[in-house]
């Protein structure tokens, strides 16, 4: 049990190197240089790869269906309304900002069909809605319907160890990145707001009543 712990480890760390790497400015820059004035079409493209990917490396990875707990009926019923809330409020977000940027289809067009001059638009900082408790929700309600499973294995454990470690790690980098990008106002905003627990926004609507 413990080597396949060990091999689920290693194989979802080199995904998450492999998908840090090709984020790096460096390596951005370098496709751009390649790809020249098709160079938006990178971030579709590394959208694309993480979705292929990754269940290419989930199909490698040990079955750990060892159960540690399995919730009584009342109670899966609660974890599973859970779930379906963290599900619904994690595709919520996507309306916070240009989901189609997001996913780099807007910059794909831009390159096909030349307009914008193929630069990047700047999107405006989100600090509203859900981004108003917590600066990244989407991390949040992931981790809650990966904690909530009524079934908790093993390899349940496994996972959602690797997708806080990732998604802490990667708010880091992603953060350096818009403090570059908005300077003042997001330094601004993460002194305001918290990472993931939106303990600073609890203790605001607390201290209204």
């Amino acid at each position: 049990m413990s080597h396949d712990i060990l091999r689920a480890a290693a194989l979802l760390s080199a995904w998450a190197v492999l998908h840090s790497l090709l984020a790096a400015d460096a390596v951005k820059n370098t496709a751009a240089r390649l790809l020249g004035r098709r160079a938006e079409l990178y971030r579709l493209l590394y959208v694309l790869l993480a979705l292929v990917s990754f269940p290419l490396v989930m199909l490698y990875i040990p079955r750990l269906d060892r159960v540690l707990y399995a919730a009584p009926h009342w109670a899966a019923t609660v974890l599973n309304g859970v779930r379906l809330v963290s599900a619904v409020l994690f595709f919520a977000t996507f309306r916070e900002f240009d989901g189609s940027e997001f996913l780099g289809l807007r910059p794909a067009w831009r390159a096909v069909t030349g307009r914008s001059g193929g630069r990047r638009i700047r999107r405006p900082l989100s600090a509203s809605g859900l981004y108003g408790w917590c600066r990244h929700p989407m991390y949040l309600f992931a981790l809650i319907f990966l904690a909530a499973a009524p079934v908790m294995t093993v390899g349940g454990v496994v996972f959602l160890a690797f997708a806080l470690a990732y998604f802490l790690l990667g708010s880091v980098h992603e953060e350096r990145r818009l403090v570059r990008e908005y300077g003042e106002a997001y330094r601004h905003y993460r002194r305001r707001v918290n990472r993931l627990l939106p303990v600073r926004k609890f203790v605001e609507i607390i201290g209204k009543r």
